[in-house]
């Protein structure tokens, strides 16, 4: 049961990550989605 949560969870994760994938790149294009990665890549590892 823990494990189903989980992966529930990391489905919704994905799914949501996804449509502001598509939401950023309809809004600003490529280009400003690299820097938003970018800055997300460096929060993450700072």
């Amino acid at each position: 049961m823990e494990k189903n949560k989980r992966s529930v969870l990391i489905i919704g994760f994905i799914l949501i990550f996804c449509s502001m994938l598509i939401f950023i790149l309809n809004r600003y294009g490529l280009t400003q989605l690299y820097v938003i990665f970018q800055r997300i890549i460096h929060l993450l590892t700072a």
